[in-house]
């Protein structure tokens, strides 16, 4: 019986060490600063857009470069003539975002730190676009919270809070719908 107790135990210290001592590694941390174990070459669909100075996002893309990219690919993809005309990095609950906006209407792509350097990487493959609720700072952002940020069609966007449409879009293939 006090083995059987003896085993029990050990088995639950085992259980508990290998969950608190989990590979933090494997998510992106609360402020997104890392990378996780993705290995940027091997996703197509990153792009760097900025770097970290001082601890704030500057963009080190020609802007305009930007939203033209976005601008012909959201018509290719979903076939409407958009008018963004608006980039900037914006922080919501922690989490980096590119956000483009024009004509009441929001764009989104989730940001991270790149490993072992100051770069911003925007995951290019998967965007949130709205129209409905472009002027709410949560509603319509890309989100992973169960899979590794970046790969193309995996999170979701978040919903409006007004109940308006949030659209995600795809580019389906390996390239971004963003280019600098």
């Amino acid at each position: 019986m006090k083995t059987r107790h003896y085993l029990t135990t050990v088995l639950l210290l085992l259980m508990v060490s290998a969950c608190t001592n989990e590979d933090k590694e494997n998510y992106p941390d609360e402020d997104n600063t890392t990378i996780s174990k993705i290995i940027e070459e091997n996703y197509k669909g990153w792009v760097t857009v900025g770097k970290l100075e001082n601890n704030r996002p500057v963009f080190t893309v020609n802007k305009e470069n930007l939203i033209k990219s976005l601008n012909e690919n959201l018509l290719l993809l979903t076939g409407e003539i958009s008018k963004i005309d608006k980039v900037s990095f914006e922080k919501f609950k922690k989490i980096n975002y590119l956000v483009f906006s024009g004509n009441n209407a929001k764009v989104t792509f989730y940001v991270q730190k790149s490993k072992g350097s100051n770069n911003l990487m925007a995951a290019g493959k998967t965007a949130c676009r709205t129209v409905d609720c472009s002027q709410e700072q949560l509603g319509c952002v890309v989100k992973y919270p169960n899979n590794l940020p970046g790969q193309g069609g995996i999170g979701y966007c978040t919903p409006c809070g007004n109940g308006g449409v949030c659209e995600k879009i795809n580019s389906g293939d390996d390239d971004p719908i963003i280019q600098p």
